[in-house]
């Protein structure tokens, strides 16, 4: 193999396997008594699906950057193809049928199921859906950026505000396939630039109180089909300085619009691998966690973090030590733990 003549992105998975230590163990996950929830695609089932450990108390089905199946999804038709299996390791065609089913033993098992996307329009690993070229007024603010620009927008085809089409999203998605709830995965709190974290400093003003319309919005919808409203927070960021980039925690805790607030802690992609700026390790996620943990005492909005475990469309896999560090610094101040990604772990289980 010639490595000088791979691609960026392939340059960058071929020196992430060579670091791998392969998959966390998951007996060592299950160990503790705090609550774990499995962040997976459909990569990570069989059919008929695996017994799921008693310990993992819900799944989230994430669609991870461009997202197509969400926004895209007008009506249930069983025989379908549903675009939801980008993580692998178990390749597999899945119907809207299958999905459909698949929920259900997942409720017989005693477990939740959330649908996730990102707020993302494309990067150097995905490009913009049909979707979203019909929606030109979402398209990131400058060159170089891969969120969805404006979530605050009225899309023009459709005549709605962007928050109400996803509630209206979301009900379809509930009444087709029986979801118990919806995760805002990257993108969708606060205004961020993944490679310039400070950039966005100058929210903080008038801002928080779009986000939190946007949330009130979605959330109304989500509640009354008897489910809950999950996000990912800012960029791992304390209290102050999400609300500079435009996302007050409290807030959204305050009028009941957001049920599980998830730091983000990627101590072996954030620092080591990508060496994103401004991140300088486990004391800063510590402080900033216990921070946001203040701000919502007293508040419904339970506060859980993510367990570092790899990412195959990126090709890595998270370094032990660390993730052992992960849970033994942050699991006294969460609520949960948020398993990611958990499709090798579950795909290893047997039937």
């Amino acid at each position: 193999m010639n490595l000088l003549k791979l691609p960026g992105i392939a340059w960058r998975r071929y020196w992430m396997k060579r670091r791998n230590e392969g998959p966390f163990p998951l007996g060592e996950i299950l160990q503790s008594e705090i609550p774990n929830v499995a962040l997976v695609d459909l990569g990570a089932f069989r059919k008929p699906v695996q017994k799921i450990p008693a310990e993992i108390k819900a799944i989230v089905l994430m669609e991870d950057r461009s997202p197509k199946f969400f926004l895209g999804f007008d009506g249930y038709e069983a025989s379908s193809l549903v675009p939801l299996n980008r993580h692998g390791p178990i390749e597999e065609e899945w119907t809207q049928y299958d999905l459909r089913s698949l929920v259900a033993d997942l409720h017989k098992q005693g477990k939740k199921v959330l649908i996730g996307f990102w707020g993302f329009w494309g990067d150097g690993i995905s490009k913009p859906t049909p979707w979203l070229k019909k929606h030109p007024e979402l398209k990131p603010r400058r060159p170089g950026e891969s969120d969805i620009g404006n979530p605050f927008a009225q899309l023009f085809p459709e005549g709605i505000t962007f928050a109400e089409y996803i509630a209206n999203q979301y009900q379809r998605l509930h009444d087709s396939f029986g979801f118990d709830g919806l995760f805002f995965g990257d993108g969708l709190c606060g205004f961020r630039d993944f490679w310039r974290p400070n950039y966005y400093q100058n929210c903080g003003r008038d801002v928080p109180g779009w986000w939190a319309w946007f949330y009130e919005i979605i959330a109304e919808t989500v509640h009354k089909t008897g489910g809950q409203l999950w996000a990912y927070d800012c960029m791992g960021f304390g209290f102050e300085e999400a609300r500079m980039h435009g996302v007050d925690y409290r807030l959204l805790a305050e009028r009941g619009s957001l049920d599980v607030l998830v730091f983000q802690s990627y101590l072996t992609a954030w620092n080591y691998l990508f060496g994103v700026p401004g991140k300088s390790g486990m004391s800063q996620d510590f402080r900033n966690m216990q921070e946001v943990r203040g701000i919502l005492w007293g508040t419904r909005t339970m506060h859980f973090y993510t367990l570092e475990l790899g990412d195959t469309v990126e090709g890595w896999h998270a370094r032990h030590e660390t993730t052992r560090w992960q849970m033994k610094i942050l699991d006294p101040i969460a609520d949960g733990r948020l398993l990611v990604w958990a499709n090798e772990l579950l795909a290893g289980l047997p039937q």
